[in-house]
């Protein structure tokens, strides 16, 4: 199984491509952060069961520890499950993976510290080391802004 993961502005499913804008960021914000996606594709061989995808997705601190929202005392962990059904065998030829795609929009409002933070991915209870993807939250709009940026 493979699973690739991005942050994109704004994503949607069209019959069966996935059409995406501003894919591939890696810096964001400041606080309170702007509307945007969480994309994880998973690729299983074309013999996999016809069951749904099971997605789980963490949000942690670069240095591993869970994001807590709320208030102090009822405070919980960034967590998100989605289930994606796979396209059936028969839609799929010989020698080609199954493919799918979970998109998981993030509202806007979401306030982080800055800083270097990270989604981890686990699909049907499995998870990699390379099933996550990183990224920075500024402190202000200038700081490592690149000249195409937004």
């Amino acid at each position: 199984m493979d699973v690739s993961v991005s942050l994109a502005r704004a994503a949607n499913v069209a019959g069966v491509q996935l059409d995406v804008l501003g894919l591939g960021w890696n810096i964001i914000g400041p606080s309170p952060l702007p509307s945007h996606v969480l994309l994880a594709s998973v690729s299983v061989p074309g013999d996999h069961d016809d069951r749904p995808v099971a997605f789980a997705f963490e949000l942690r601190h670069g240095s591993g520890e869970p994001v807590m929202l709320g208030d102090d005392d009822a405070a919980q962990p960034v967590q998100i499950s989605a289930e994606v059904v796979l396209p059936p065998a028969s839609a799929v030829p010989d020698g080609l993976q199954r493919e799918t795609t979970a998109i998981v929009e993030i509202a806007s409002g979401m306030t982080l510290e800055p800083g270097i933070y990270e989604w981890l991915v686990s699909v049907d209870g499995e998870s990699r080391p390379d099933w996550r993807r990183r990224f920075y939250v500024r402190a202000k709009v200038d700081e490592y802004r690149s000249a195409d940026a937004d």
